[in-house]
């Protein structure tokens, strides 16, 4: 991984668990990649604290101090330009599949060849149906791609998903 590529959203946004967020929403949302790019000086501050310090980030009760491993990551996001996923853009359709499942697929076009496409959950959803459609160079798609994700159908009550795609703007897709 030393020559590899980091991205907020793969490699340093889950490094902050939900408790680590919920303790520092009075200051920034380490879920959301502004805050987190824009804060780094009071961020790795708190984290590079001696486990002892009231104002480590987070405390030895909550999980801390992070291994070196993390905090070399979080410097290296940091220096190598905070870098973050795109965001693909799709056309997408989602169906209720046999055995109690949903499939959420999407079509599109890559910006240059060599990308890859998938979809992952919204770190920051209300539901467990919110997915973004991400894109990153280094994978197998030339000029088109389709992909899907697959998940357990709640019933019938979910009738349609969100998803964020580029503009990141929900865009409801109704299960047929």
């Amino acid at each position: 991984m030393a020559n590899a590529d980091v991205y907020y959203e793969l490699h340093v946004q889950p490094l902050f668990r939900s408790s680590d967020r919920l303790q520092m929403l009075f200051r920034f949302d380490l879920w959301k990649y502004e805050d987190v790019a824009s804060n780094r000086d009071q961020i790795l501050a708190r984290l590079q604290l001696p486990a002892e310090d009231i104002g480590v980030m987070p405390k030895v009760n909550f999980g801390g101090p992070w291994p070196q491993e993390w905090l070399d990551l979080l410097n290296r996001w940091y220096a190598t330009g905070a870098k973050r996923l795109e965001r693909g853009s799709a056309t997408y359709t989602a169906k209720r599949k046999p055995g109690g499942l949903i499939e959420l697929a999407a079509k599109g076009q890559v910006p240059t060849p060599n990308y890859a496409v998938w979809f992952d959950q919204r770190p920051e959803r209300a539901t467990a149906f919110e997915f973004i459609l991400y894109q990153k160079p280094g994978g197998k798609f030339q000029t088109s791609f389709a992909t899907k994700i697959v998940f357990a159908d709640p019933g019938p009550a979910l009738t349609s998903i969100e998803v964020y795609d580029h503009d990141n703007a929900p865009l409801l897709v109704a299960i047929t």
